[in-house]
């Protein structure tokens, strides 16, 4: 019987094309140790909630692989933030135009 370990970390893995990224369509990885919901949103870095790319009930453990919707915001850094039953973590990016 194959085995793989479960993360223990709740987290976004991948964004492609970060760490530099423009507006529009782009895959995300993540992971979750157990079953939980899902909520991922893009936030600046003081915090305030730009778009909500991801809002899935039900995900089960393991990796993840989805495709959001990356807003049209000025040039900058920015957070996804992924909140979980278990935690709250966020995975930097920069935007460019």
């Amino acid at each position: 019987i194959p085995f793989s370990e479960l993360p223990s970390e709740d987290k976004v893995i991948y964004l492609e094309g970060s760490p530099l990224i423009t507006s529009g369509t782009h895959n995300i990885k993540f992971v979750v140790g157990s079953k939980t919901s899902v909520y991922i949103d893009v936030i600046d870095i003081l915090g305030s909630t730009i778009a909500i790319v991801l809002d899935d009930r039900d995900v089960f453990a393991g990796t993840h692989t989805r495709t959001i919707s990356i807003p049209n915001v000025a040039q900058g850094t920015y957070f996804l933030r992924m909140t979980t039953y278990a935690s709250s973590t966020l995975f930097a990016f920069g935007m460019i135009n």
